[in-house]
Protein backbone atom coordinates (compact mmCIF):
# COMPACT_ATOMS: atom_id res chain seq x y z
CA UNK A 1 0.00 0.00 0.00
CA UNK A 2 1.13 3.53 -0.55
CA UNK A 3 3.03 2.66 -3.75
CA UNK A 4 2.25 4.17 -7.15
CA UNK A 5 2.65 0.66 -8.63
CA UNK A 6 -0.11 -1.24 -6.87
CA UNK A 7 -3.35 -0.83 -4.92
CA UNK A 8 -5.26 -2.74 -2.28
CA UNK A 9 -6.33 -6.23 -3.46
CA UNK A 10 -3.69 -6.32 -6.23
CA UNK A 11 -1.55 -9.45 -6.44
CA UNK A 12 2.17 -8.76 -6.65
CA UNK A 13 4.92 -11.24 -7.44
CA UNK A 14 8.62 -10.92 -8.03
CA UNK A 15 10.36 -12.51 -11.03
CA UNK A 16 14.12 -12.95 -10.71
CA UNK A 17 16.32 -13.76 -13.69
CA UNK A 18 19.92 -14.50 -12.69
CA UNK A 19 22.46 -12.87 -15.00
CA UNK A 20 26.25 -12.98 -14.87
CA UNK A 21 28.74 -10.30 -15.88
CA UNK A 22 28.99 -11.76 -19.37
CA UNK A 23 25.26 -11.21 -19.90
CA UNK A 24 24.40 -14.87 -19.75
CA UNK A 25 20.95 -15.37 -18.13
CA UNK A 26 19.64 -18.34 -16.27
CA UNK A 27 16.07 -19.51 -15.82
CA UNK A 28 13.59 -16.98 -14.41
CA UNK A 29 12.17 -17.91 -11.03
CA UNK A 30 8.87 -16.39 -9.80
CA UNK A 31 7.91 -15.83 -6.17
CA UNK A 32 4.56 -16.80 -4.76
CA UNK A 33 2.07 -13.97 -5.29
CA UNK A 34 1.35 -11.59 -2.41
CA UNK A 35 -2.03 -9.89 -2.10
CA UNK A 36 -1.84 -6.23 -1.08
CA UNK A 37 -3.96 -5.78 2.04
CA UNK A 38 -6.07 -2.84 3.11
CA UNK A 39 -4.23 -0.06 4.93
CA UNK A 40 -5.75 1.50 8.04
CA UNK A 41 -6.90 5.13 7.72
CA UNK A 42 -6.28 8.10 10.02
CA UNK A 43 -8.27 11.21 10.98
CA UNK A 44 -7.44 14.64 12.30
CA UNK A 45 -7.31 17.22 13.60
CA UNK A 46 -10.23 16.73 16.01
CA UNK A 47 -12.34 19.57 17.35
CA UNK A 48 -15.11 19.75 19.93
CA UNK A 49 -17.66 22.54 19.53
CA UNK A 50 -18.56 24.72 21.25
CA UNK A 51 -15.08 25.26 22.68
CA UNK A 52 -16.45 27.15 25.72
CA UNK A 53 -19.15 24.58 26.44
CA UNK A 54 -21.62 24.99 29.31
CA UNK A 55 -24.00 22.68 31.13
CA UNK A 56 -26.86 21.79 28.76
CA UNK A 57 -24.92 22.41 25.54
CA UNK A 58 -24.81 19.77 22.82
CA UNK A 59 -21.18 18.95 22.03
CA UNK A 60 -20.15 18.01 18.50
CA UNK A 61 -16.94 16.15 17.65
CA UNK A 62 -15.60 16.58 14.12
CA UNK A 63 -12.44 16.22 12.03
CA UNK A 64 -11.40 17.88 8.82
CA UNK A 65 -9.22 15.13 7.34
CA UNK A 66 -9.92 11.46 6.69
CA UNK A 67 -6.76 9.99 5.19
CA UNK A 68 -6.75 6.52 3.67
CA UNK A 69 -3.43 5.42 2.16
CA UNK A 70 -5.25 3.05 -0.19
CA UNK A 71 -6.48 6.08 -2.10
CA UNK A 72 -9.45 4.22 -3.48
CA UNK A 73 -12.20 6.33 -1.99
CA UNK A 74 -12.88 3.98 0.90
CA UNK A 75 -15.71 5.41 3.06
CA UNK A 76 -15.14 7.20 6.36
CA UNK A 77 -16.74 4.82 8.85
CA UNK A 78 -14.90 6.16 11.89
CA UNK A 79 -16.51 5.75 15.30
CA UNK A 80 -16.77 8.32 18.10
CA UNK A 81 -16.76 7.72 21.85
CA UNK A 82 -17.28 10.35 24.56
CA UNK A 83 -15.40 9.92 27.83
CA UNK A 84 -15.53 11.53 31.27
CA UNK A 85 -13.12 10.49 34.04
CA UNK A 86 -11.77 7.78 31.73
CA UNK A 87 -15.14 6.07 31.28
CA UNK A 88 -17.14 5.91 28.05
CA UNK A 89 -20.38 7.87 28.57
CA UNK A 90 -21.65 8.19 25.01
CA UNK A 91 -21.15 7.39 21.34
CA UNK A 92 -21.86 9.20 18.08
CA UNK A 93 -20.83 12.60 16.79
CA UNK A 94 -22.83 14.53 19.41
CA UNK A 95 -23.07 14.37 23.21
CA UNK A 96 -25.40 16.35 25.45
CA UNK A 97 -25.74 14.92 28.94
CA UNK A 98 -24.16 14.49 32.33
CA UNK A 99 -21.51 17.19 32.47
CA UNK A 100 -21.18 20.28 34.68
CA UNK A 101 -18.61 23.01 35.29
CA UNK A 102 -15.09 21.66 35.67
CA UNK A 103 -15.72 18.30 34.01
CA UNK A 104 -13.27 17.26 31.31
CA UNK A 105 -15.06 15.77 28.32
CA UNK A 106 -13.02 13.81 25.78
CA UNK A 107 -13.92 12.88 22.22
CA UNK A 108 -12.07 9.75 21.05
CA UNK A 109 -12.28 8.82 17.35
CA UNK A 110 -11.22 5.44 15.97
CA UNK A 111 -10.59 5.90 12.24
CA UNK A 112 -12.10 3.17 10.07
CA UNK A 113 -12.68 2.56 6.37
CA UNK A 114 -15.08 -0.30 7.04
CA UNK A 115 -12.30 -2.90 6.75
CA UNK A 116 -9.58 -1.82 9.15
CA UNK A 117 -9.32 0.56 12.08
CA UNK A 118 -6.47 2.99 12.56
CA UNK A 119 -4.96 4.38 15.73
CA UNK A 120 -7.54 6.18 17.91
CA UNK A 121 -7.04 9.91 18.45
CA UNK A 122 -8.67 12.18 21.01
CA UNK A 123 -9.17 15.75 22.14
CA UNK A 124 -10.68 17.21 25.32
CA UNK A 125 -12.37 20.34 26.64
CA UNK A 126 -13.23 21.54 30.13
CA UNK A 127 -16.85 22.51 30.76
CA UNK A 128 -17.13 26.19 31.71
CA UNK A 129 -19.14 27.78 34.53
CA UNK A 130 -22.79 28.57 33.76
CA UNK A 131 -24.12 31.82 35.24
CA UNK A 132 -26.74 31.35 37.99
CA UNK A 133 -30.20 32.89 37.88
CA UNK A 134 -32.95 34.06 40.24
CA UNK A 135 -36.64 33.84 39.47
CA UNK A 136 -37.82 37.08 41.08
CA UNK A 137 -36.57 40.26 42.79
CA UNK A 138 -38.74 42.54 44.95
CA UNK A 139 -38.28 45.91 46.64
CA UNK A 140 -40.40 46.78 49.65
CA UNK A 141 -42.20 48.88 50.55
CA UNK A 142 -43.70 49.39 47.14
CA UNK A 143 -44.77 52.12 46.55
CA UNK A 144 -42.05 53.94 48.53
CA UNK A 145 -41.79 57.51 49.84
CA UNK A 146 -38.85 59.80 50.57
CA UNK A 147 -37.33 58.77 53.90
CA UNK A 148 -38.39 55.11 53.67
CA UNK A 149 -35.80 52.36 54.08
CA UNK A 150 -36.06 50.05 51.08
CA UNK A 151 -35.32 46.36 51.35
CA UNK A 152 -34.44 44.12 48.43
CA UNK A 153 -35.10 40.38 48.40
CA UNK A 154 -35.03 37.67 45.79
CA UNK A 155 -36.11 34.07 45.43
CA UNK A 156 -35.52 31.10 43.18
CA UNK A 157 -31.70 31.07 43.08
CA UNK A 158 -30.66 28.34 40.61
CA UNK A 159 -27.18 27.23 39.62
CA UNK A 160 -27.04 24.21 37.32
CA UNK A 161 -23.40 23.61 38.28
CA UNK A 162 -24.37 23.25 41.95
CA UNK A 163 -22.40 26.28 43.15
CA UNK A 164 -23.33 28.09 46.37
CA UNK A 165 -25.35 31.32 46.38
CA UNK A 166 -22.97 34.24 46.89
CA UNK A 167 -25.17 36.83 45.17
CA UNK A 168 -24.55 40.54 45.76
CA UNK A 169 -26.87 43.54 45.79
CA UNK A 170 -26.39 46.87 44.02
CA UNK A 171 -28.78 49.80 44.41
CA UNK A 172 -29.20 52.12 41.45
CA UNK A 173 -30.91 55.48 41.65
CA UNK A 174 -31.76 56.95 38.26
CA UNK A 175 -29.35 54.47 36.61
CA UNK A 176 -26.31 55.17 38.83
CA UNK A 177 -25.01 52.79 41.50
CA UNK A 178 -25.26 54.42 44.92
CA UNK A 179 -24.57 51.55 47.35
CA UNK A 180 -24.64 47.81 47.92
CA UNK A 181 -26.32 45.62 50.52
CA UNK A 182 -29.88 44.48 51.17
CA UNK A 183 -31.27 47.90 52.15
CA UNK A 184 -31.23 51.51 50.98
CA UNK A 185 -32.22 54.67 52.83
CA UNK A 186 -31.74 58.40 52.31
CA UNK A 187 -30.36 58.21 48.78
CA UNK A 188 -33.53 58.96 46.86
CA UNK A 189 -36.35 61.45 46.72
CA UNK A 190 -39.74 61.84 45.04
CA UNK A 191 -39.66 61.09 41.29
CA UNK A 192 -36.43 59.03 41.43
CA UNK A 193 -36.31 55.58 39.86
CA UNK A 194 -34.79 53.05 42.27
Amino acid sequence: AGSSYFDKDDEVRLDVTPTDEDGLSGSTLASDPVTILNSAPSVGPLTIAPVDALYGDTLTCSWSIFSDPDGLGDPDESTVQWLMDGSVVGTGSTFAAGFVRGDTVTCRVTPSDGEDSGTPVSTSITIQNTAPSVSSVTISPNPAQTGDTLTCSYSGFTDVDGDSDVSTYSWLVNGSVVTSGTSLSGSFSGGDTV
